[in-house]
């Protein structure tokens, strides 16, 4: 049987970097939003500010995507935009 990566497997490696950074900063923010990703497998999973918090703490601008690529969070996980 095939293992389903957790969301916090499929971060974008320089999104999780600056996630672990920020960590420093914003201890309990961070570890709660990592937890939250170290135990969910689908990105429907998430809430709006589960995203915006992701965006915010990994330096991961979502002003300019349109409002199916920050739901899917097609600029922080992979699997999207492979040509980024």
């Amino acid at each position: 049987m095939t293992k389903i990566p957790t969301l916090y497997e499929k971060l974008k490696p320089n999104v999780k970097a600056e996630l672990n950074k920020s960590q420093i900063k914003y201890g309990s923010t961070i570890r709660n939003v990592i937890a939250k990703l170290e135990s969910t497998h689908f990105v429907g999973d998430l809430t709006i500010d589960d995203m915006k918090t992701i965006h915010l703490f990994s330096s991961t601008g979502y002003v300019n995507q349109t409002g199916l690529e920050f739901i899917w969070g097609e600029k922080i996980f992979d699997g999207y935009g492979e040509n980024d």
